[in-house]
């Protein structure tokens, strides 16, 4: 994994005494059920039609940009000339970004991590102009109150809770720019095909929730998923 220390933004920083806030966020089996009208079964396979498929449009199958699979199964990777900037995922109510902590940095005093509704600013405090290695408006709106963010032995864990629970987040980050203008791509859209199976694990997840009963760890869709935030009337807050 590339040190965040050779990105242009991390070089030549320096370390501050303010504050240093460390926030940790901290029965029977089935494999062919019908939950909500929905069937799950054994077998997953997308319909014919569906726009991953590239079958739909009377072109034939198209060669698609997948997106990069991440260190741990669930995470996607953005990369920027190259370079990974970070990682990411999500469930029905955080999305979690995940960043490889710079070799120097010692404690979370020397971070400054700004977390508003609608945007993220993550940079090393500075004794001159400050400088923002993430700087960009968030995908979707975010609860600020609940949202945090800490370091472990290896990474910088930011965790955005969603303000619209199960809702999907094509990419951490709105894909329009922002920042410093240095680096105006903040990330990528999950393509369709990774969107969907994002979406599945969502919608099971739900599932779970709503029906303790059941284990829906190993379930897949019969055709095309429904949206985990508006199937069947919603979740159930959020």
């Amino acid at each position: 994994m590339t040190s965040l220390s050779n990105y242009s933004k991390f070089d030549h920083l320096y370390d501050s005494d303010e504050d240093s806030t460390d926030r940790i966020r901290d029965s029977s089996k089935t494999s062919d059920s019908s939950v909500g009208g929905v069937h799950v079964g054994t077998e997953n396979s997308l319909p014919r039609d569906h726009p991953a498929t590239g079958l739909n449009d009377g072109l034939g199958p198209r060669k698609m940009e997948v997106t990069k699979r991440g260190s741990e199964k669930g995470r996607f990777v953005f990369e920027s000339d190259g370079r990974k900037i970070y990682e990411w995922d999500q469930n029905l109510e955080e999305v979690n970004i995940y960043i490889e902590k710079p070799p120097h940095l010692k404690s979370a005093s020397q971070v400054i991590c700004n977390i508003t509704p609608t945007r993220l600013q993550l940079g090393l405090k500075m004794t001159t102009e400050q400088q923002w290695y993430l700087n960009h408006s968030t995908f979707s709106k975010i609860q600020k109150v609940e949202s945090s963010w800490y370091i472990n032995e290896s990474e910088i864990h930011i965790i955005l809770i969603k303000a619209h629970k199960g809702g999907t987040w094509d990419s951490p980050f709105k894909n329009s720019g922002g920042g410093d203008g240095k680096n105006p791509t903040a990330g990528s859209d999950v393509d369709p095909v990774t969107k969907t199976e994002i979406q599945r694990d969502m919608m099971l997840e739900r599932f779970q929730e709503e029906h303790p009963g059941f284990d829906f760890r190993d379930a897949t869709f019969n055709g095309a998923v429904p949206d985990p935030r508006t199937f069947m009337g919603g979740v159930s807050y959020g």
